[in-house]
């Protein structure tokens, strides 16, 4: 007898009979890291940080708090995982806050507006400029937007295009702002009609903006009758917020429609746009690599050691996830943005043992998998000081002429896939590969 099912003991033999135990293991682990660093440093820390902002700036005048919320807006945009949301939300409850008396309520609304609009176009054209066009020469940038997928191929196209379509505005509006503006600038385009493309983000800041500034409303001190100033300000926040969200769905779901539709709609365009030669030589390097690391890590050849030091941070992991999951809301303490105290955005205060708990397994999980990937990586150099050559097509005769079943050869560039720079001392160095 047995403490589980039939069905689920089944499932256990079918899983033992794997042979990449390994690679399941990795692939929860970096899911839940991924999920760790979304909900914690993204959600949790950036609410710290605004709040911070809020009760740093309710005294200052209008042009200090404007240049803070430049400075810091300008800060989180150039991190490649931070949302826009929440800068636009801080901003709506601190500039009417600070601007009330010398704009007005309404005027500084409108300047919130306008000065999210710049801040968001200053870090489009930051991204563009500055790390496109700066790091464009780095095969590693060009790889990490991936200039040789369908995707990016079809977001080229489209954003290449002279004049200003619904098709480019969506893209550069409901795409992914740090990858879309890195290849503007790695395809070194104008950079003022990609802006003016981008504009139309002002209708997802203005319900954003709305929802920080009910929500500053809300915040207020009752009068001295014990009356709340606006007593309907909490319900236009959450009305705001729904919009908001809406809004910034509408604009992902019409950047994937057009991408998909001018996908088929002008294949040929995009079919005729060269490879990156460097990127691809790049890729086959790390085909060749994984394939080898798939090879070393093989869970039948790995020793005691390695498979509990993979076992036991998985372990580590899932506790850490499920804390956080089901228990978050005694990990931290909940932060009014609106209404903080110093010792509220006290990082150390912030966290509760439990929290901190959940952060230990994480640490943990890390440690034990950074361990792992050590062993991984120098099992996989053994088997990369081997002979082996970069391929792009398997020589379909070399088996029965050599009697390998690793035997390669390159492939000169056709017609069908032009290559970018394919330029006589480009093709030297690519065939080149070989020996190396």
């Amino acid at each position: 007898r047995t403490w589980i099912t039939k069905r689920t003991r089944q499932q256990v033999d079918d899983f033992n009979s794997w042979d990449d135990h390994g690679k399941v293991y990795r692939i929860a682990l970096y899911w839940g890291i991924a999920f760790t660093l979304l909900q914690v440093i993204v959600q949790q820390f950036t609410v710290v940080l605004l709040s911070w902002l809020i009760k740093t700036t309710e005294s200052l005048p209008l042009g200090v708090v404007t240049i803070v919320i430049f400075m810091v807006g300008m800060f989180l945009f150039l991190l490649p995982t931070t949302p826009g949301g929440p800068i636009y939300i801080a901003a709506g409850a601190v500039i009417p806050s600070a601007g009330k008396y010398s704009l007005g309520m309404v005027g500084s609304v409108v300047y919130c507006i306008m000065l999210c609009l710049v801040i968001k176009l200053m870090a489009c054209a930051m991204q563009q400029k500055v790390i496109g066009e700066g790091l464009s020469n780095y095969v590693t940038t060009r790889r990490w937007i991936g200039v040789n997928s369908s995707l990016v191929r079809t977001m080229r196209v489209v954003v290449s295009e002279p004049g200003m379509t619904i098709a480019k505005s969506s893209i550069l509006v409901g795409c992914p702002d740090w990858p879309t503006s890195v290849l503007c600038g790695i395809l070194r385009l104008d950079l003022l009609p990609i802006l003016v493309g981008t504009t139309p983000i002002i209708f997802i800041i203005i319900p954003m903006v709305l929802t920080g500034y009910f929500a500053y409303m809300a915040s207020l001190p009752p009068d001295s009758y014990g009356q709340m100033q606006f007593p309907h300000a909490n319900t236009y926040s959450a009305m705001f917020a729904v919009l908001s969200a809406i809004a910034q769905f509408a604009s992902m779901a019409a950047a994937a429609f057009y991408v998909e539709s001018e996908s088929k709609r002008r294949k040929d365009d995009i079919d005729r746009l060269p490879v990156d030669l460097e990127v691809h030589i790049a890729e086959e390097r790390e085909r060749i690599s994984n394939d080898a690391f798939a090879q070393a890590t093989k869970w039948g050849s790995s020793t005691i050691f390695t498979k509990w030091t993979l076992r036991l941070s998985v372990v580590s992991m899932i506790a850490c996830c499920y804390i956080l999951q089901f228990w978050q809301s005694k990990c931290f303490r909940h932060l009014d943005m609106m209404n903080t105290s110093a010792e509220d955005i006290n990082i150390l205060k912030f966290v509760s043992p439990l929290g901190w708990t959940a952060l230990s397994f994480f640490l943990v999980s890390c440690s034990l998998l950074a361990i792992y990937l050590v062993w991984a990586k120098k099992e996989t150099m053994k088997l990369l000081q081997k002979p082996l050559r970069i391929h792009l097509q398997r020589d379909e005769d070399s088996e029965a002429d050599n009697g390998h079943d690793d035997v390669f050869h390159f492939m000169e560039p056709s017609e069908d896939l032009p290559l970018k720079h394919s330029s006589p001392s480009n093709k030297a160095e690519y065939g080149s590969m070989g020996s190396k």
